[in-house]
Order: structure tokens, then sequence, then C-alpha cells
């Protein structure tokens, strides 16, 4: 967990908001594998080209998190 906090500080994220953004990110990575692993992306398209854009989304996201939208 401390290299998951370290990387999120980069992208200004601390405390709770860390907290939240580990668990998107964790969520989406850990999603993306079990789809991959039980063969769930049937369309014959480049997995590998799919993955790469679901960590740009993520990046993106990171880089431009709000906070405080309870």
């Amino acid at each position: 967990m401390d290299v998951v906090r370290a990387t999120l500080r980069g992208y200004g994220l601390e405390d709770d908001d860390a907290v939240h953004a580990a668990r998107i990110v964790r969520a989406a990575l850990h999603g993306f594998a079990t789809l991959e692993a039980g063969g769930g992306f049937g369309i014959p398209l480049d997995i590998d080209e799919s993955f790469a854009r679901l960590v740009a989304v993520l990046d993106d996201g990171l880089a431009t998190a709000v906070t405080g939208s309870d």
C-alpha cells in the first residue's frame, strides 16, 4: 500500500482522497484482469490496446480528481 500511496501523492491525492483513488484503481485493474482471465473479451480486438487505454483513462482521471464532492 505504501507504493500505491506514494504514486497517488504524485497526483496530489492524500488521506481519504488517496483511499478512494486506490479503490478506483484497484477495481479497474482487478476487473480488467478478471475479465481477461475468464475469456470475457470475446471481440477479436487487441487487448493490450484496451489495457493501455484503461491506464490512460485512470491517469487522466487521477490527474483531474476533484475532492469533497459528497
